[in-house]
């Protein structure tokens, strides 16, 4: 039997709630004529009660579907918060419903959507924009006493949330107040006694505690772990915690595992360790020689914080002694660039390793023999040139041709000569690219490849990484345009594989500063349209912050296309698990 009604039943933790709400709502169907069979339930998947804008779009989006496949008559539901609290989402429902003919019958209050000849009854629209205005302040009333709520336990020394926000050294009681676990705490001293007596680096600690068979619960340290570890105050008694969007504010207690004593001498070396390492360094900018004007094809360089083209950071010394010069004024933030590099090199080294092996290993092979066919020909044009060149020579002396004959001939043989050696120069260059991206090539597995896309979420190493971004990056241009009225910087990056990716930059004039082009999903909050229908969607990619000493610090993870199924699952595992650990 088809079905012709649909009882929506708000999400719930709370079985209970749940059954309830059930019964009263099937109850108001059957007494309306309806059997069993011609009812479909919607909704009935537990969520918090402070996390449930999913959940309602996702119970509105299984009705519109449902309206879409079968003739449905009629939604019921119990009252107007089991179907959303948004106003928007609220008013979209009722216009959907009444342009598809269903009616809407809530029982508290008692409400049809439709009279009885079958018109929009207007009182629903008022009482849906009541109602979501009075449940916008309740939730954030809600909100406020969680907030209150939270940072009472945080002072008073007790465990918000799961065993992922207990640190390192700590466990609960059956109160929910933070305790210490002597096991872990023991570990936590080894780590503050062997960093201490300064025979460690971070690297060299990790590899200590892992070789006596000492884990952080069951997972191997690192110098990561290692480095944040050794900074929170969380083991000498506090540690607090700011949320620059809420303005949130709280000192969280704990039990005293080490002396502040201690916890300063470890700051001291940890500091001289980063000050030695950092000593004479030289820096690279993923973005150096790669970033080009769109305007005079001039390299852009960067002085730490932003990108600039060359010929505009000079313009007034290049007006000066006459020479040419940009108007070009655009600038990107470094660290946002140098993000958009390393994210799109992620993808590109991963899913060459995980999918393209073969396909490119056959395809750079012949690559580099037509690259040599090319630095042949070009060797011969050479020889050729010089053979001319010795002739004009000799017929200039036996008076065959006039001395400006020969300063033209001359001088068109030494600019042909110079573009052949330019672009010898060039397919070395590239030959020599392809052939090291045949060299990672060599005899990895899969498991080794999926340890390295884990290994590359952490990676801060500015030199390996500048390396792996030039290994898959040939070019980007940078032109500027305006959409939507908005002044934006068009970035397209040329790789070497021959495809091309361009990404679209808005600086400080979007809240999401980087978009590419693609299908709009209508369910993205900062997805839009410009005037001639040109859908523009968020684009996650790192940004590479450095420290005091122009140092790379940790990024946060972005997310990485990989084309192969199974290894997609895995590394989306892998992310998560990195996550969770940051968090903690």
């Amino acid at each position: 039997m088809e079905k012709k009604v649909i009882a929506l039943i708000r999400t719930s933790t709370i079985q209970q709630e749940i059954d309830s709400q059930r019964e009263e709502v099937l109850s108001l169907i059957l007494a309306d004529g309806y059997s069993m069979d011609e009812i479909e339930v919607v909704g009935e998947k537990g969520a918090s009660a402070i996390k449930m804008d999913e959940a309602y779009l996702k119970n509105i989006n299984r009705v519109y579907d449902l309206i879409a496949q079968e003739p449905i008559k009629a939604v019921y539901a119990w009252a107007i918060d089991r179907i959303g609290r948004d106003v928007e989402l609220l008013q979209s429902f009722r216009k959907k419903l009444v342009n598809s003919g269903v009616d809407l019958v809530i029982r508290t209050p008692s409400l049809r959507l439709l009279n009885p000849d079958g018109s929009a009854n207007g009182a629903v629209g008022l009482a849906f924009s009541l109602f979501a205005e009075m449940a916008q302040q309740e939730m954030e009333q809600k909100k406020a006493r969680f907030m209150r709520a939270k940072k009472r336990n945080s002072e008073a020394g007790k465990a918000n949330g799961g065993a992922k926000n207990i640190p390192f050294g700590y466990s609960k009681d059956a109160n929910g107040y933070f305790i210490i676990n002597e096991e872990e705490a023991n570990v936590v001293r080894l780590i503050f006694e062997l960093h201490n007596s300064g025979k460690y680096s971070l690297n060299k600690l990790a590899l200590e505690l892992n070789e006596r068979g000492y884990s952080h619960r069951g997972k191997k340290f690192t110098n990561f772990f290692l480095r944040m570890f050794i900074k929170s105050t969380v083991v000498v008694g506090y540690s607090d915690v700011y949320k620059p969007k809420t303005g949130w504010k709280v000192k969280r207690i704990y039990p005293q595992i080490i002396s502040k004593e201690i916890w300063d001498k470890a700051q001291t070396v940890l500091l001289a360790n980063q000050v030695g390492t950092y000593k004479g360094t030289k820096h690279y900018y993923l973005g150096a020689k790669l970033l080009k004007c769109g305007s005079c094809n001039s390299n852009f360089s960067t002085d730490g914080n932003q990108y600039r083209c060359k010929k505009n950071h000079h313009k007034v010394a290049l007006q000066q002694q006459g020479l040419e010069w940009c108007d070009n004024n655009s600038t990107i933030i470094t660290a946002v660039f140098d993000g958009m590099l390393w994210s799109l090199t992620k993808e590109k080294h991963l899913n060459f390793l995980l999918k393209e092996k073969d396909v490119t290993e056959g395809r750079n092979r012949k690559q580099i023999e037509v690259n040599l066919q090319k630095i042949a020909a070009y060797r011969v044009a050479l020889e050729k040139a010089d053979e001319r060149r010795a002739k004009v020579i000799d017929d200039y002396y036996s008076d065959r041709i006039t001395e400006a004959e020969r300063e033209r001939y001359l001088a068109k043989f030494i600019k042909d000569k110079a573009d052949a050696e330019n672009a010898i120069a060039n397919l070395e260059n590239e030959n020599l690219t392809l052939q090291r991206q045949l060299d990672s090539l060599a005899e990895l597995s899969y498991n080794a490849i999926l340890k390295l896309a884990a290994s590359l979420q952490t990676l801060t190493d500015e030199k390996e990484m500048y390396e792996l971004v030039h290994q898959y990056i040939k070019m980007v241009t940078l032109n500027r345009t305006t959409i939507d009225g908005k002044g934006c910087s068009i970035l397209t990056f040329y790789f070497y594989d021959g495809t091309s990716e361009t990404l679209y930059y808005f600086s400080k004039n979007r809240k999401q500063a980087i978009y590419k082009r693609g299908k709009m999903d209508k369910r993205l909050r900062y997805a839009f349209t410009d005037s001639e229908g040109n859908s523009y969607i968020p684009y996650d990619t790192d940004r590479l912050e450095r420290d005091k000493d122009g140092k790379i610090t940790e990024p946060e993870i972005s997310s990485i296309r990989i084309t192969d199924e199974a290894a997609n699952k895995i590394m989306t595992e892998e992310l998560l698990r990195q996550r969770e650990e940051r968090n903690k």
